[in-house]
């Protein structure tokens, strides 16, 4: 039993007097949560923090599973081998430009007049 989790040293109630900025979802919360309804709603209690002015990570995605339904839960902020492997700075560098690459051609591959009905129509 836990007892008041809210009035203890290392509780919730500290989060009224520490300067937190950054917490970070534990990645055995974020494992198999598309199927464990106890893990998902933890997530989803965890984040329901987030108006409070704290930046939410969830760590250890590994899927794309778990990301969809941590964006279906509004975590905005991920981190897992589902969207990379630690790396060093200079590979990191790249893989960033890579990626700003392909988000910049697919920006503009869709025109701002089209609509989804006039996409692969011209």
């Amino acid at each position: 039993m836990i007892d008041d989790p809210a009035a203890s040293y290392s509780s919730l109630a500290s989060l009224r007097t520490l300067r937190v900025e950054r917490i970070k979802i534990d990645r055995g919360f974020v494992t198999d949560s598309e199927r464990r309804e106890g893990d998902r709603s933890l997530v989803q209690a965890i984040l329901g923090i987030g108006p409070l002015g704290i930046e939410l990570v969830t760590e250890g995605v590994e899927g794309a599973e778990e990301a969809l339904l941590l964006a279906r839960c509004g975590c905005r902020v991920v981190q897992g081998y589902y969207f990379a492997r630690p790396m060093p700075q200079p590979d990191l560098d790249a893989w960033i430009r890579a990626a700003d690459a392909r988000t910049s051609s697919f920006e503009t591959s869709v025109r701002p007049h089209e609509t989804r009905a006039d996409i692969g129509t011209t």
